[in-house]
């Protein structure tokens, strides 16, 4: 902030922490993306393109095999759609098979 002296600024607890999360970012940025993952479903009346979306942003931050990624997006389909990949009778494994 501008104008202001360090000293102000650490006077301030939240203002603290919001300066250092400015200037470093979140330090749990990985393990709150993991926890994101692991409860992320699709909305009964949403778009696969926005769950595809949300999953893909998540991605970037964390270092999670395909296989991972694959197991995530599948379990946070909805029934029918995890229903109809099961009578295509394809072995779709990686994330990439399963988005197109």
């Amino acid at each position: 902030q501008a104008g202001k002296s360090p000293s102000c600024l650490i006077n301030n607890w939240d203002r603290f922490k919001q300066q250092l999360f400015t200037l470093f970012g979140d330090p749990n940025e990985v393990r709150n993306a993991e926890f994101k993952l692991n409860s992320l479903s699709m909305k009964d009346n949403g778009k696969a393109s926005t769950y595809i979306a949300q999953l893909q942003t998540l991605q970037s931050r964390v270092d999670w095999n395909n296989a991972a990624f694959a197991f995530h997006f599948r379990k946070g389909l909805l029934s029918r759609i995890t229903d109809q990949l099961a009578l295509t009778g394809q072995q779709l494994k990686t994330l990439q098979q399963l988005i197109h």
